[in-house]
C-alpha cells in the first residue's frame, strides 16, 4: 500500500489568476466515499474542491497547475486521494484514533516540481530554464502586476515569473516575501528557486516570522536547493518543528544535502512521533543513505507500532533487494 509515489507532475502555464474548479468537474462525498468526474482540470483546482467537500487540507500544492482527468465513483477517501495524486510525490497524514478506522486529515506534496525528474543527486544544482524573448518582453508587466491590489492577480503574476532569473523578477519576488496574503508569500519563494536572489539569512528571517505551514514548507524547500554554508545546520534545527508537515519538508530537503550531519538527522526523523514523518524519513534513508546502515534502519521499522510504517518498510526492503540483485547482475 504505497503512500509515497515516485513521479511528479509538471505545472502547466496558469491561465487564470484564481484557481477555481471548472464547471466540467464534479466532486461528491457520500458516507466517507469520494466520487470525482473531471476532465482536463488544473490539479490545484480539483484539490481545492476536494478540500471544500471533505475537509482534508493539502500542503505544498500551489504549483500543481497541470491538467488532470479522473473518473471514479464512491471510492474510500484514501484510495481516491492516491488515485488523484498518483503522479505526484506525496504522503498522507492521518488523525490519531481507532487503529481500525484512521482518518486522513492532511496531504503533503513532498517534492518541488524542479526535482520531478529525480535525476539530481544530493547537493547538485538545477539549472533554471532560459527565458524566451517573449518572456523577457512580458517581465515588466508581470512585475508590475505582482504589486496589484488584488491578491489573486499577485499570485498569478508570481506564478508566471517562476523560472526567470532577471533582476526585475528577483526584486518583485523578494518584495512579495512580506505580502499580507500567505499564498502570495508562498509563490514568491517558489519564484526565487534556482536564482541567486535570496540568501540563507533571508530564509532564516522568513522562517522566524512565518506561521503558515505552506509558506514555511516553501521556504524549507528553497533552503534545500541552496548551497550556502550553514543550510544543513539550520535544517537540523527545523526537524523539531511542531508541525509534522513541516518536518516532512525538512526530511525532503535534508535528503538532498551532501553533509555528514544529514544522515544522522534522517535517522532521527525515522524515530519521529508522527508515522507519516517516519515514512518520509525511511524512504529518504533507503534511497539516499549509502551502505548497510540504511538497510538496518529500514529493517528496524518492520517492528514499528504503526501498520502503514511497517508496510512501507517491507516495500523498501524489497526495493533494496532488487537494487542489490541488479548490481550483482551488472
Amino acid at each position: 500500500m504505497p503512500f509515497i509515489l515516485s513521479l511528479l507532475c509538471s505545472p502547466a502555464d496558469a491561465a487564470q489568476p484564481k484557481a477555481a474548479p471548472p464547471s466540467h468537474s464534479t466532486v461528491q462525498v457520500s458516507d466517507g466515499r469520494l466520487s470525482v468526474h473531471a476532465k482536463d482540470v488544473p490539479l490545484v483546482s480539483l484539490l481545492d474542491e476536494v478540500r471544500r467537500q471533505t475537509g482534508v487540507s493539502f500542503v505544498g500544492v500551489a504549483g500543481l497547475r497541470a491538467p488532470i482527468s479522473v473518473d471514479f465513483t464512491e471510492r474510500p477517501l484514501p484510495e481516491a486521494l492516491r488515485e488523484i495524486l498518483k503522479r505526484v510525490n506525496h504522503v498522507l497524514l492521518w488523525t490519531t484514533g481507532s487503529r481500525h478506522s484512521p482518518q486522513v486529515s492532511r496531504v503533503v506534496v513532498l517534492a518541488s516540481v524542479s526535482s520531478a525528474a529525480g535525476s539530481e543527486g544530493r547537493g547538485d544544482a538545477v539549472s533554471a530554464p532560459k527565458p524566451r524573448s517573449s518572456d523577457r518582453a512580458s517581465t515588466r508587466a508581470l512585475t508590475q502586476l505582482a504589486s496589484d491590489s488584488d491578491a489573486s492577480a499577485r499570485r498569478w503574476a508570481l506564478q508566471s515569473l517562476s523560472g526567470r532569473t532577471d533582476p526585475d523578477t528577483i526584486g518583485a519576488a523578494r518584495g512579495a516575501l512580506d505580502d499580507p496574503d500567505p499564498q502570495v508569500r508562498e509563490q514568491a519563494l517558489s519564484a526565487l528557486a534556482h536564482t541567486e536572489g535570496v540568501a540563507l539569512r533571508d530564509i532564516e528571517n522568513v522562517l522566524a516570522r512565518e506561521k503558515v505551514a505552506d509558506v514555511r514548507i516553501a521556504a524549507i524547500r528553497l533552503m534545500g536547493e541552496m548551497t550556502d554554508e550553514g543550510r544543513t545546520e539550520m535544517l537540523a534545527r527545523l526537524v523539531r518543528d511542531r508541525d509534522p508537515a513541516v518536518r516532512i519538508a525538512v526530511v525532503e530537503a535534508m535528503s538532498r544535502q551532501d553533509h555528514p550531519m544529514a544522515n544522522d538527522i534522517l535517522r532521527r526523523a525515522a524515530q519521529d512521533t508522527e508515522p507519516s514523518v517516519r515514512m518520509a524519513a525511511l524512504s529518504a534513508i533507503a534511497y539516499d543513505v549509502p551502505g548497510e546502515s540504511a538497510r538496518t534502519t529500514v529493517e528496524r521499522a518492520l517492528k514499528d507500532g504503526d501498520a502503514n510504517v511497517r508496510a512501507m518498510a517491507e516495500e523498501l526492503i524489497d526495493s533494496l533487494q532488487d537494487m542489490d540483485d541488479a548490481d550483482e547482475r551488472g
